[in-house]
């Protein structure tokens, strides 16, 4: 998955809607990506 962050970082942001690459890259960041609102109070 590490690699595919660097290779193409037009396809995370894609598909998590947000232009955050770290994200996709950590499996926290997913969680938390599908919960935007999640992230500030935590």
């Amino acid at each position: 998955m590490d690699s595919d962050v660097p290779e193409s970082p037009e396809i995370q942001p894609t598909l998590d809607g947000f232009t955050e690459p770290e994200a996709p890259a950590t499996p926290e960041g997913q969680a938390e990506a599908s919960d935007a609102p999640a992230k500030s109070p935590a």
